[in-house]
């Protein structure tokens, strides 16, 4: 299963509540093909309100809700989804792995 750590946490959860609201969640999903990846499929951020059938759902430190495609789920099952910031406290997620 997919590992958050607490700075990406309270980072999701500032991002998912000032742009869709406390009862939204962020999930990662696959994006399609196209032009501009060269024929490879690449990950996508979405706000949702609830997950699909079979997705997998994390709840991350401070309780905020990731929900993971299941069609990605086994490849960031052994992944870390961590939060860096800038000397200006913009923060950004990255996906690191895997986990040792």
């Amino acid at each position: 299963m997919l590992t958050i750590t607490e700075e990406a946490g309270d980072l999701i959860k500032v991002v998912v509540e000032t742009n869709a609201g406390p009862t939204a969640a962020m999930r990662i999903a696959a994006m399609p093909v196209d032009d501009d990846t060269n024929g490879s499929r690449g990950l996508g951020l979405q706000f949702v309100l609830h997950p699909e059938a079979d997705d997998e759902v994390v709840t991350a430190p401070g309780g905020s809700q990731v929900i993971v495609d299941s069609q990605v789920a086994s490849i960031l099952d052994d992944k870390i989804l961590d939060a860096v910031f800038d000397e200006s406290g913009n923060g950004s997620l990255v996906l690191v792995g895997p986990k040792t």
